[in-house]
């Protein structure tokens, strides 16, 4: 079983270039995760985020792994701060809690 870790993210805003609406609750999605520290030219991965709950406005907290066994599973420490994209496009941020 692949490891997975909680998360908090702040999905952009409509206002800048985000979806009208946070993903669903109990949605699995999986867009590309970049670690601070991390160049998405040199590699990227692609995240499995699963929706729990919508905890404020435009923010989720989340069940967060990588789609592939190979992925780097070290970055999934408590503290650590991320992106998420689809394609070049943020359409989140967030921290492992």
């Amino acid at each position: 079983m692949k490891k997975s870790v909680a998360a908090k993210i702040k999905w952009v805003s409509p206002e800048d270039g985000g979806k009208k609406n946070p993903f669903p609750i109990g949605v699995k999605y999986g867009p590309i995760i970049l670690f601070e520290g991390q160049d998405m030219e040199k590699g990227s991965w692609s995240a499995e985020i699963y929706v729990i709950e919508h905890i404020g406005d435009f923010a989720s907290k989340i069940q967060l792994s990588y789609l592939s066994p190979e992925a780097p599973f070290l970055y999934l420490k408590s503290g650590n701060k991320f992106k998420l994209y689809e394609g070049a496009k943020m359409i989140a941020s967030g921290e492992i809690l």
